[in-house]
């Protein structure tokens, strides 16, 4: 769920949300004070959750994909380290820019390595399959666009509106159909656009309707998949739901450093036209930008908040846990289940 400040979640008129939270939709563990790891921009964000690793492990610096990544002859995506295109004028002001930048020095080399495997790359080596629908913004299947995945990740593609994602949501429902004699994944995965869309079209915040709405349309599509999923109680699901940042609205930002967003600063948002945004993330280190929560649910959750609250490196040993799949050379640690180790 793309861009979803956890305080914004708990203000919209979400019932499904908060019912989990309450405990009153079967066992939930949560929690809402996560942080980004360590800047408030998707593309390094998704890239730590998947995978399990920091940035300067998986080199995803920027929301640039498209001059960071590569594929070799042989299929496999390289990442290429890349400075932030800011200006370097501007660069010294922008947080995301300085990120960038140290990252890079830090890294060193400017040859390509190899990305390291993800969610879906586990799942492959041991024979397991996956489904992932991704509604607008592409770069969490430019993260998996591996050839090793060909034969055990199938990627659907919706667009950007709002009807994009009942759309994904109808295909998840036709799969999880106790009616239909067919086999399911061992994991589906849902990423939407929407709610980050809204925040940067209109503004990251309590007081934009248009946020909160898209969330309030999140919960419904949610409810969906909670319903059908109850149907299936022979099986061990685990639903986890998470964010990649927070954000904030120009309405709250100081002149000066939306006009560095407007004149020099591409890194941010690669694609939206920086002049139509009314809301922003990764400008700032500031807690409405980076602060991320966590919920799962599933009958192996040890019901509660989940405290200290997990880091982002924790996300994909709590899926690996549950999936009984090892995960010894991550560093993360399984959190929230009741077999955590």
């Amino acid at each position: 769920l793309d861009g979803c400040r956890p305080d914004a979640l708990l203000a919209a008129e979400a019932p499904r949300l908060r019912a989990l939270l309450r405990n009153k939709a079967g066992r939930c563990a949560f929690s809402l004070h996560c942080k980004t790891d360590p800047v408030p921009l998707s593309a390094p964000s998704w890239a730590t959750l998947l995978t399990g690793l920091k940035a300067d492990k998986h080199r995803i610096t920027s929301n640039d994909l498209d001059s960071l990544l590569a594929t070799d002859s042989e299929g496999k995506l390289l990442v290429h380290p890349s400075w932030c295109i800011c200006s370097s004028a501007r660069a010294a002001t922008c947080f995301a820019s300085a990120f960038s930048q140290a990252k890079r020095q830090k890294l060193g080399s400017s040859e390509a390595s190899e990305f390291p495997p993800t969610l879906f790359h586990f799942l492959a080596k041991h024979g397991r399959c996956a489904r992932l629908l991704n509604v607008g913004w592409p770069g969490v299947p430019q993260l998996c666009a591996d050839a090793a995945l060909a034969q055990t990740l199938k990627v659907q593609r919706f667009g950007d509106e709002a009807e994009e994602l009942d759309k994904a949501i109808e295909e998840l429902l036709q799969l999880l159909d106790e009616s239909k004699e067919q086999e399911i994944p061992d994991v589906l995965a849902l990423y939407t656009h929407s709610v980050d869309l809204a925040g940067h079209l209109y503004g990251f915040s309590l007081d934009v309707p248009q946020y909160m709405d898209s969330i309030e349309h999140f919960d419904k599509c949610l409810g969906q998949l909670l319903d059908a999923v109850a149907k299936r109680d022979s099986e061990d699901w685990l639903l986890a739901i998470t964010t990649d940042h927070g954000g904030g609205a120009v309405k709250d930002m100081s002149k000066e450093l939306w006009s560095v967003f407007l004149e020099d600063c591409k890194c941010i948002h690669k694609g939206l036209p920086q002049s139509s945004c009314q809301g922003v993330h990764g400008l700032q280190d500031s807690d409405v930008h980076n602060t991320r929560f966590l919920i799962l649910s599933g009958l192996n959750v040890r019901p509660g908040e989940i405290i200290p609250p997990p880091e982002a490196i924790d996300f994909l040993p709590t899926l690996l846990r549950h999936l009984a799949l090892p995960f010894d050379d991550l560093p993360g640690h399984s959190r929230g289940l009741r077999r955590d180790f």
